[in-house]
Formats: C-alpha cells, structure tokens, sequence
C-alpha cells in the first residue's frame, strides 16, 4: 500500500472570528476552500459551523476576514443548542 499524502486546513468560527484546531484531510477528501464544517469553538464554548481555509486555494483568510466584517455569517445563524459544558 503506497503513502498517503494530506493537507492541512484551518478553520475558522463564524460566530467569533477565531482560528480553530486545524485539521488534516487527505489529498483524496479535500472539500473546496470555505467550507463548513461544524466543530466546537474554544472561544465560544460551543459547536458552531467553521469555515474552511487552506493554504493554497481561492477563499483565503483575507476573504474571510472580509466576510466576517460584513456580517456575511450572520445569515446563516448560529447555534441555539446549548453549551457542551452544560451537560
């Protein structure tokens, strides 16, 4: 069996802005660049949708920045469920 080649993404929480724990795919699985991906937000305390970054693609931090600006997430919604934490 040959050697698996992956990429490493970063992700990024649409309800604060913050980076979250990036996470490996492999070269096989990628998913296009911005994404969502729903993870549990450090910041946030709870699992809220994270948009995609990679390294090389054509939605790129800046582009998320921008639309985390202006408010382009908001639309979306955020989550109503409660704190993990809670439990």
């Amino acid at each position: 069996m040959g050697r698996q080649s992956f990429m490493v993404s970063d992700f990024y929480c649409i309800k604060c802005g913050s980076k979250g724990m990036p996470l490996a795919r492999k070269k096989g699985k990628q998913k296009e660049g911005g994404h969502m991906k729903k993870l549990y937000c450090l910041k946030c305390r709870c699992d809220v949708n994270h948009v995609e970054i990679k390294p090389f693609g054509e939605y790129d931090y800046e582009d998320f920045k921008r639309d985390f600006e202006e408010g382009k997430f908001l639309e979306i919604g955020l989550p109503t469920d409660t704190n993990i934490l809670d439990l």
